[in-house]
């Protein structure tokens, strides 16, 4: 069993095989399944450099993000935080404590492995600026497209789409849109039929059968969503 397919699972007896693992990650998820350490079986020889090389860069910034994240939900707990400290955003919020603090300012909770120093520094957060968004009426895309001029010989090309170099646009003539159409109406036609004359089987389960030896989360997340789907049709997922 991999790492992956253990991921939700406690196992009263797990033997772990570490040495095919590529990650600090695979050996938490591995080992943290078992439910006591005498259970726990190491059945060869691993590596122990991806649990002593030290944390990645990347993953030290989380940490040290976390940390201040912390320390500002602390503080506005205990009403001292000051207004200036502001952000919807974890962005923001950050810079803006560190701009208050200083950028060389250590939570004092903070474990020794994850402080920053001179020669470890955390500077100043850059300026990130969040993507702008809007809803888009549906009413009035249909009358942009409508008022967008089409060439007589080429079709509506969708926004983002880069054609092949030496490529000819096909017009899509009257009579092949009507036979697509037509096609279309029967499938759904088809459809409609086979859903009707299906055998209605109104006997429900009372509920999912829990399982307590596995306990594993995505047998249980897959066949709860499955269960919510039978149960608002019957009489077409019966089958």
């Amino acid at each position: 069993m991999t790492d992956y397919t253990s991921q939700g699972k406690t196992r009263p007896k797990n033997p772990v095989d570490l040495s095919n693992c590529r990650s600090h990650q695979s050996y938490y998820t591995c080992l943290s399944r078992s439910a006591t350490a005498s259970g726990t079986v190491i059945v060869q020889s691993f590596s122990p450099h991806l649990i002593i090389c030290g944390a990645s860069g990347y993953l030290r910034q989380e940490f040290h993000e976390l940390e201040l994240l912390d320390e500002i939900s602390k503080l506005r707990y205990e009403g001292k935080l000051p207004d200036c400290v502001e952000g919807n955003f974890r962005n923001p919020l950050i810079r803006s404590y560190q701009q208050w603090k200083g950028a060389d300012y250590v939570p004092p909770l903070i474990h020794p492995a994850l402080q920053w120093s001179v020669t470890d520094p955390l500077p100043l957060l850059p300026v990130v600026t969040d993507a702008p968004w809007q809803i888009i009426d549906k009413i009035k895309k249909k009358e942009v497209d409508t008022e967008t001029p089409v060439e007589s010989n080429t079709t509506n090309i969708q926004s983002g789409f880069v054609a092949a170099k030496g490529s000819m646009p096909v017009k899509l003539g009257k009579k092949r849109k009507f036979e697509e159409d037509n096609d279309l109406s029967v499938s759904a036609k088809k459809t409609k039929t086979a859903q009707i004359i299906i055998t209605s089987n109104d006997s429900s389960p009372s509920g999912l059968i829990w399982d307590g030896d596995n306990y594993s989360c995505a047998y249980d997340a897959l066949f709860t969503v499955l269960y919510e789907i039978w149960v608002t049709d019957t009489k077409v997922w019966t089958k």
